[in-house]
This record gives C-alpha cells, structure tokens and sequence, in this order.
C-alpha cells in the first residue's frame, strides 16, 4: 500500500519526528530498554524475518508514539480526519 502511494515508512518517520523510530536495532542506544525475564534475565530482542517487518518490525519508543498517537487524534488534522471517514456502510 505504501509503494502505491508512493509512501515509505522513512517518509512517514520523517513527517511525524519520530526520531527514536526505525526499521534498524535501537538496541545500540543508551535509551533502550531491555526486556527481562522472571529470573532478571535479559531477554534477546526478537530478529523478525523480511517477511515478517510488517507485523512487528519497526521498533519505537513511547515518546514517539504518543506524537503518533496525538497526530492521529488532532481533529483538526487534514490526514486525520481521513481516518475517521466512513469507507463503506452495513
């Protein structure tokens, strides 16, 4: 869908300042925070397959999602309001 419209999720990053966002490990930066297990061991950060980018592969903090999120919800946002559009009707 994004090639169609001629849409990258890098276009997409860039637009929004998602500046802790990316397709790439953030595991390198000082931020990232590790997910551990019961025992207080670190869990290994899952390695998604190409195939699989699309279900999980963009990784993100929660700063960068909420300025996701506000986007989204701004009712006075042009390509918002786009997703509260009825596409079909029942």
């Amino acid at each position: 869908m994004g090639r169609k419209r001629g849409k990258t999720i890098e276009k997409i990053i860039q637009k929004f300042n998602l500046t802790n966002t990316s397709l790439d490990d953030l595991q390198d930066k000082s931020d990232f925070v590790f997910a551990h297990n019961r025992k207080g061991e670190i869990i290994p950060v899952w390695k998604w397959a190409s195939s699989m980018i699309a279900a999980g592969g963009l990784k993100s903090t929660v700063v960068d999602l909420l300025k996701f999120a506000k986007a989204h919800l701004d009712i006075d946002n042009e390509i918002a309001q786009l997703g509260l559009k009825p596409t079909f009707s029942i």
